[in-house]
């Protein structure tokens, strides 16, 4: 077992302390975005319940989570450095994939990083591409009751949508119709829009009446 000694922990090993339970979460982004208990629009944060199918009654608790890949045989001994503060709350931790993550009293928040390098900031999961799939893993330990520690892996997969293009409001192109003019010379303009999806390239349209953009 892994004993936890005031504030740290022993290498005795984690293998000994099957409490602690791996994790494997699979979601599609639209279904994230629209459930308010995984997953918060304003700050991009998607929160993970990884103690509900762990074992060790309700004295235990998430003592420190790493980036680490998991593998019991070589465990990842930076989990025996106590994370959490007396307010309840970890440090944001880079994960095996780069993005960030923190104990929350009781519960994981999990950020995509959004490339500032900056911990905690994250990137809205809309930006994900149709099919696109994110995968990335991180590793948490719990206490015990009787102070010995325990590992797990936690695995997380999303698959992106498509999402809407919104188009800005046309620049540089006006028309004045009167009684006496209804004849117009060629109107250009300059066509913008917002695409949630990073990398999408959209498409513009326009025949007679109809304009269109995907």
């Amino acid at each position: 077992m892994a004993t936890q000694m005031t504030g740290g922990g022993s290498t005795t090993s984690f293998t000994n302390t099957p409490q602690a339970k791996d994790d494997y979460y699979a979601f599609l982004e639209d279904t994230l975005r629209n459930n308010a208990t995984l997953y918060n629009i304003a700050t991009n944060t998607i929160f993970l319940d990884v103690m509900s199918n762990d074992l060790g009654g309700s004295a235990k608790s998430l003592f420190s989570v790493e980036d680490g890949d998991g593998n019991p045989i070589t465990a990842d001994y930076e989990l025996l450095a106590k994370d959490v503060s007396s307010c309840g709350i970890s440090p944001w931790e880079a994960t095996l994939g780069g993005n960030w993550v923190r104990i929350n009293n009781g519960k994981i928040e999990y950020r995509i990083a959004d490339g500032s390098g900056i911990p905690g900031q994250g990137a809205d999961v809309n930006s994900l591409g149709a099919g696109q799939v994110f995968c990335d893993q991180f590793v948490y330990a719990i206490r015990l009751g009787n102070g010995t520690l325990s590992e797990a892996t936690v695995k997380i997969n999303i698959t992106g949508a498509n999402d809407d293009v919104v188009l800005r409001a046309v620049t540089d192109a006006t028309i004045s119709d009167t009684a006496a003019n209804d004849v117009f010379p060629n109107v250009t303009g300059t066509l913008t829009s917002t695409d949630p999806d990073i990398g999408d390239v959209p498409t513009y349209g326009l025949a007679g009446s109809s304009a269109s953009l995907e």
